[in-house]
């Protein structure tokens, strides 16, 4: 690891996409052994200190890893200052993020771009209110675009693995 790399996702209420995102990357930073990588997640428009949704929570556990200790934030300008890197849902979110903190625009990136097939579907739609399919679907776009993202990390040496992985 060459310094702390803060890393922040955001999505429209914290409820569902960012939370999966955040502690799916916690999961595999664990899992290779990294330490000094901040993650965290924040909603253009949450309430702060809810629960994730149950679905998403559900979602969670069935990729081994748990959502229960998430409670939601509002994201604020002082989040995306602090950020090296800020990964969004959707397009819209670009604007709200940029207009909460304008001179952090350049490190504001929408997750699908890590995925193999970012280009071609850009958005990550937000699964509330739908039924659980919805949510594993989404999870399987959230997936790949971290996995994607970590790839990125490493092979850019921003993050590197400890010695013998």
């Amino acid at each position: 690891m060459i310094g702390k790399m803060k890393i922040l996702f955001v999505c429209s209420g914290n409820l569902c996409r960012s939370p999966l995102a955040e502690w799916y990357l916690r999961k595999i930073l664990a899992d290779e052994g990294l330490i000094g990588v901040e993650v965290s997640s924040a909603g253009c428009w949450a309430y702060n200190g809810a629960p994730s949704s149950e679905a998403a929570q559900q979602v969670a556990a069935e990729n081994g890893f748990q959502l229960s200790a998430h409670l939601t934030r509002q994201l604020t300008p002082e989040m995306v200052a602090q950020a090296d890197l800020v990964a969004i849902m959707e397009e819209e979110q670009r604007e709200e993020v940029v207009s909460l903190a304008p001179a952090e625009g350049d490190k504001v990136v929408l997750l699908r771009s890590f995925a193999p097939d970012g280009s071609f579907m850009k958005n990550i739609p937000d699964p509330y209110g739908a039924g659980l399919n919805s949510f594993r679907h989404v999870f399987r776009l959230i997936k790949e675009s971290v996995e994607g993202l970590y790839r990125h990390l490493v092979a850019s040496g921003k993050v590197r693995p400890p010695k013998g992985r």
